[in-house]
């Protein structure tokens, strides 16, 4: 029997306003983690005597303790694909952000990523391996890796986990595949191209929050699905019914 997985609100906004604000409260309380990636990351809000990062911003807004009771987790879906000396002088600010999960690619050199892990042991930042982007197709996998989409995936899992990483970043569409491989055994499996009823946006691997858990996801990212909704907290409860008596 399949069990539910936890829930990551994506924040995908350039801005952090009243109105932003007013959303983050409603939805907050019913998702495990906020994930934060390159739009929040590269926009600014204006302050008093200059600038500061949207993603910043909201970090601070939801490690505060006089709006929640405990910090909220922090997905840093930085995605880091460079070269050593850059990854490892990164991740050390990365952290000191305190986030819970921080990402990076997979196809990054066999001593990056095994120095990412290195540098997030004994620190409460878990590093996340990103194995293939959901908007890539066969035709693009092909061209790049000489390889399917579910053989490229697969090829980046296992070098992930040769690495000593724990959890990956992959779409649904992947994960009978892994499993059958024996790929994911020792993975926690984040799930992303989750679409319950808006539209795909692009993302071509996708699957339902339902299907996702009935393959095995530990986490499922909802991003425009929920927030680009007309109504995104009636969104989210259908959400959490559908993954109800799984």
């Amino acid at each position: 029997m399949a069990t539910k997985p936890q829930l990551i609100l994506a924040y995908d906004r350039s801005t952090f306003n009243p109105e932003d604000i007013r959303l983050l409260k409603n939805l907050v309380p019913m998702v495990d983690m906020v994930k934060l990636g390159f739009e929040a990351m590269s926009a600014e809000e204006p302050l008093e005597g200059g600038a500061c990062s949207v993603a910043y911003l909201v970090r601070d807004f939801l490690h505060d303790r006089d709006e929640f009771d405990s910090p909220i987790p922090i997905m840093w879906d930085a995605k880091l694909n460079d070269v050593y000396k850059t990854v490892s002088r990164t991740l050390p600010n990365i952290i000191r952000s305190d986030v819970h999960f921080v990402t990076l690619h997979a196809n990054m050199s066999e001593a990056t990523l095994r120095r990412a892990v290195e540098i997030c042991k004994g620190t409460r930042t878990r590093p996340v391996a990103v194995t293939l982007l959901s908007d890539m197709t066969e035709a693009d996998t092909a061209m790049c890796f000489d390889a399917s989409t579910k053989d490229a995936t697969l090829r980046f899992a296992c070098r992930a986990r040769m690495c000593g990483f724990e959890h990956i970043v992959c779409s649904a569409q992947e994960l009978e595949y892994l499993r059958d491989g024996r790929a994911i055994e020792e993975f926690k499996l984040i799930v992303v191209g989750i679409r319950h009823k808006m539209p795909a946006h692009g993302q071509v691997r996708i699957a339902t929050p339902r299907e996702a858990a009935r393959l095995g996801a530990d986490y499922i990212v909802l991003g425009t699905e929920v927030t680009g909704a007309s109504d995104p907290l009636s969104a989210l409860k259908a959400i959490h019914e559908d993954l109800e008596n799984l």
